[in-house]
């Protein structure tokens, strides 16, 4: 087996990975078939220091410290990556105006600005008492940089969630592009019975959003105080300004590529496939007619349909190896473990599974699955809500039953096993268009 250790993971060094596997044999692993792996996880966090870890981050260039948030109260705690501990006191102790009475409800996600080093901003997105879901900006203490100002708080976004009928699909995720616009995810809301929401540009339901933050195009509004990024596609079209890609169900955690920009979006599914796709302005990702690559509701495609894009890698619901029934999105790893950089990592919240691929840009297909046997120290990883990464690329993975995060110490990478085991969608035009003529 090829060991892969991260030395600059932490000041103190892995001695759980140097005991449990400084004796293993070294062999290459095939790259091109999908793989079996295993992923050495060191429990850095518990369910005492964080009762509900929904997302993580750190500001660029930070290479001391990890924040994480608490899905129930909004709290953000800090984790020290010298000391290895938490800090006692949290960096913000709650999310005002935080409403939380369903699983998907409450904190949702957290993003630094990438001037956060002179700024000291930060967005956390949530769900309010009002069920809707906001971006909230906050500042850091100029005093203390382990806290925030709490009455700095100032709403950038509130996106209203439709009476309907629907409980969740509130996606959340907010992340910086590298023009430092702020994308944020929403979801289609859940409505019983499914509408095409998703389809109307006219909303912000089902899309991904790309705004400035730093700008007030609503002048006046208090619950919003930002401005269509420059650049979107809708801008001068009718419809809303701020949406930059739609026909999405819940889109719960994309992520951005820090080395390509390229914006990976996993979208929740409904009763048949998880997917994953790519960014792309003006894109219409199908839903709810059609889930995945496969026809869901073709009556519910009310907006441009002629071009529709598909996933670049989707998977059936089942138990299987690579099946499952709620994608967790990851991010492209590109830490200190040479010999998994540029591998997206992914997972089911429902399974707890763990895969990975490799994504060329150029060509747009998918290569090397792999899916990854998780060796924990301590712990467990059943319910996996988030992936992370500190500014150093090392990654992390969290548990919101359990509260346990787990940082990646190292990875071996095993035998293939045959490629039958899987379902891959190349994203190839050709493909596509007979999936959309004769879906699985």
């Amino acid at each position: 087996m090829r060991l892969l250790t991260d030395k600059s993971l932490s000041k103190g060094g892995s001695s759980f990975l140097c005991g449990a596997i400084a004796a293993l044999t070294m062999v290459a692993a095939a790259p091109s078939s999908a793989s079996a792996a295993t992923l050495f996880l060191e429990r850095i966090m518990t369910g005492a220091d964080v009762a509900r870890p929904i997302h993580a981050a750190a500001p660029p260039g930070d290479d001391e410290r990890l924040f994480v948030l608490d899905r129930d109260s909004g709290a953000i705690k800090i984790y020290d990556r010298a000391s290895e501990s938490v800090l006692s006191t949290p960096f913000l102790s709650n999310v005002a105006g935080l409403g939380f009475t369903h699983p998907e409800e409450g904190a949702q996600s957290i993003a630094f600005a990438p001037d956060y080093a002179t700024s000291g901003l930060f967005y956390v997105s949530f769900v309010n008492t009002e069920g809707d879901h906001q971006v909230v900006e906050y500042s850091v203490s100029a005093s203390d940089p382990n806290v925030a100002n709490a009455s700095s708080a100032r709403s950038i976004i509130t996106v209203d969630h439709p009476d309907d009928g629907g409980n969740g699909h509130f996606a959340g995720w907010i992340g910086f592009d590298q023009t430092g616009a702020l994308f944020v995810s929403t979801g289609d809301s859940n409505s019983d019975p499914i509408n095409d929401v998703s389809q109307e540009i006219e909303n912000q339901l089902g899309s991904i959003l790309r705004i400035d933050p730093r700008a007030d195009a609503f002048p006046g509004d208090a619950a919003n105080n930002y401005a269509p990024a420059a650049g979107n596609p809708f801008i001068s079209q009718p419809g809303d300004d701020a949406v930059w890609a739609f026909g999405l169900r819940n889109p719960f955690r994309p992520s951005i590529d820090p080395l390509t920009g390229t914006l990976f979006i996993a979208d929740v599914g409904e009763d048949m496939r998880e997917e994953i796709n790519i960014g792309a302005a003006g894109a219409n990702y199908g839903w709810p007619g059609y889930e995945g690559s496969a026809e869901f509701d073709l009556s519910l495609l009310t907006g441009a349909t002629t071009d529709l894009t598909f996933p670049i890698y989707e998977y059936d619901h089942g138990t299987g190896a690579f099946e499952g029934f709620s994608v967790t999105g990851g991010g492209v790893y590109r830490g200190p473990l040479a010999e998994i950089n540029g591998l997206y990592f992914f997972g089911d919240f429902a399974t707890g599974a763990v895969w990975s691929f490799r994504y060329d840009d150029i060509a747009g297909t998918v290569s090397d699955l792999m899916s990854w046997t998780l060796s924990l120290d301590a712990g467990a990883l059943n319910n996996l809500t988030s992936f992370a990464f500190d500014s150093d690329g090392n990654m992390y993975l969290m548990d919101i039953v359990t509260g346990d995060v787990f940082a990646v110490a190292g990875a071996v990478a095993e035998i293939p096993i045959p490629a039958a085991f899987f379902l891959m969608s190349a994203g190839l035009a050709g493909l596509f268009g007979a999936a959309r003529r004769q879906p699985r």
